[in-house]
């Protein structure tokens, strides 16, 4: 088997994964990376949240139609959602 063939099989599992689950994961891992980076100092609590407050306005003005209006606006809630959550992958499975 090729190398391209090897890494197609190792992308199939992916493939029906629902995109809940792939938006948990990489919130999941954003949220690990940002406190890791808060914890080794690279940055502060309140630095976080002033990145957090960022991401959330960015969302919320740059939809460009009524149906990404919508997504983004969910997306920007899910962020402020984690700025007012340390937890916030946790607290999130469990509304969800």
């Amino acid at each position: 088997m090729s190398d391209a063939q090897g890494v197609e099989n190792d992308r199939k599992p992916l493939e029906n994964v629902e995109s809940h689950a792939v938006g948990l994961a990489a919130l999941t891992i954003c949220e690990a990376l940002m406190m890791s980076l808060v914890e080794k100092g690279v940055f502060s609590d309140d630095e976080r949240l002033a990145l957090l407050e960022d991401c959330s306005e960015a969302l919320r003005h740059t939809a460009q139609d009524a149906e990404s209006i919508g997504l983004h606006k969910s997306a920007a809630k899910i962020v402020e959602f984690v700025a007012a959550n340390s937890n916030s992958t946790k607290a999130a499975q469990k509304i969800g």
